[in-house]
């Protein structure tokens, strides 16, 4: 099967899913995208100056309640997936499921690496810009009356450690009494958490940034580019230096978002289905070395590192290792899947251009007030489209995979 097989089949997959499931994947997608601007509007009627943690909360609780309704959205293709609920072991690489629940222990499980992927590539900074429109638009010029500040380092890490001690400390009270109070605590700290610590990363990574720059060897190699680049001839019409010096700027950010961030979806997609694969300790089961493996786990230091790690290897671990399912079904396959993703892109682009178009230029209240509609229209014509091609790529890559060495899991869930 050639790219462009793959291509048509993977789009014709994607609207029959479409097709089907647009009124669930649409009431979903209109429920968080409710949630989070009922949220970024109280808060931003709460101001700053004394209610900055509530405010924060609010904010952080429409972000949480708009990536979960992403999630869903995934979820609720699960009855329109051919190779999901399927069995067997067809190849003797080993891969399997574990069943992970209903809704909450779904979101419990994929939540924060969804939102770690959607932040380290700018979640918080799109939110925090359309929370920053509805101050605008509400406080005018008064920076102190606005309800998030991502430069207050102190704040955002102090938020991050509250979050995660509130996360284990509701995590605990559910595991002993299961109910929805408690889970629902849990699931909105462990957004916090997470959401607060790349906020943290992201200042910590501006700051060091900016004293790399400032140091010799960072000078020292920015004129070996220059040098390397003069090497190369200027031909007629065309600066050739200064066309590649361009080029290997914008390289590592259009592999990182139109290559790697699709792909993390994917693995992401394969998550909430309760794709797993054999962890490397399972492969000791029945062998000598199984003893040994058993003994350093019952040391202190073992039981202390599994501990701390414990959610880094059940929630990311496991997404990471989702990749090796996509990685298994070819090149071909992930290739049209990286196109497809493009193909969404552009048309939602082209959609949101064409609507800016037409509206024609307005008065800075008017334009205030349609941006968030026009916001939600392509939102919602985008994420219907980009859902609609995980699943179908998700489902093919479990077909694909299965033909080339990976066991077809055995799915559960509801």
């Amino acid at each position: 099967m050639t790219t462009l097989n793959a291509l048509v089949a993977l789009l014709r997959d994607a609207a029959r899913l479409l097709a089907r499931f647009w009124p669930k994947l649409a009431a979903w997608y209109c429920l968080g995208w409710g949630v989070n601007t009922l949220m970024s509007q109280v808060s931003t009627v709460l101001g700053g100056e004394r209610w900055l943690v509530l405010s924060t909360s609010l904010f952080i609780i429409g972000v949480v309640a708009w990536v979960g309704c992403l999630v869903m959205m995934i979820h609720s293709l699960q009855p329109g997936l051919s190779e999901v609920g399927r069995g067997g072991p067809e190849t003797a690489v080993p891969g399997t499921v574990t069943p992970i629940g209903d809704r909450t222990d779904i979101l419990l499980s994929v939540l924060g690496p969804v939102i770690a992927v959607y932040s380290a590539w700018g979640l918080a900074e799109d939110q925090v810009a359309k929370l920053l429109t509805a101050n605008l638009a509400l406080h005018g010029l008064d920076a102190r009356s606005y309800s998030i500040n991502l430069s207050q380092f102190r704040f955002w890490l102090g938020v991050a450690v509250v979050a995660w001690v509130v996360k284990r400390i509701a995590g605990a009270i559910d595991r002993r009494k299961p109910g929805n109070l408690p889970a629902g605590v849990e699931l909105v700290a462990d957004g916090a958490s997470v959401l607060a610590l790349f906020v943290v990363i992201n200042q910590l990574t501006s700051q060091l940034m900016d004293w790399l720059e400032g140091r010799m060897l960072w000078r020292w190699g920015a004129e070996l580019r220059r040098s390397l680049l003069d090497l190369l001839p200027s031909l007629p019409y065309l600066d050739l230096p200064e066309l590649v010096g361009a080029f290997l700027d914008v390289l590592p950010g259009a592999v990182a978002d139109s290559v790697l961030y699709p792909l993390f979806w994917l693995a992401l997609t394969a998550a909430v289905f309760g794709w797993r694969d054999f962890e490397g300790r399972d492969l000791l089961t029945g062998t000598r070395l199984e003893s040994v493996a058993s003994h350093l786990n019952d040391s202190p230091a073992t039981r202390l590192g599994l501990f701390v790690t414990g959610e880094l290897r059940e929630k990311y671990v496991p997404v990471l290792r989702a990749l090796r399912l996509i990685w298994a079904s070819g090149g071909q396959f992930i290739g049209a899947y990286v196109v497809a993703v493009a193909l969404v892109n552009l048309v939602t682009g082209v959609f949101r251009v064409g609507s800016v178009w037409w509206i024609g230029p307005r008065p800075i209240d008017q334009t205030l007030a349609y941006v968030p509609l026009l916001d939600l229209v392509t939102g919602l014509l985008s994420q219907l489209l980009l859902v609609a091609v995980y699943g179908a790529a998700f489902d093919a890559a479990l077909r694909a995979s299965a033909r080339g060495g990976i066991r077809r899991p055995v799915f559960s869930g509801r």
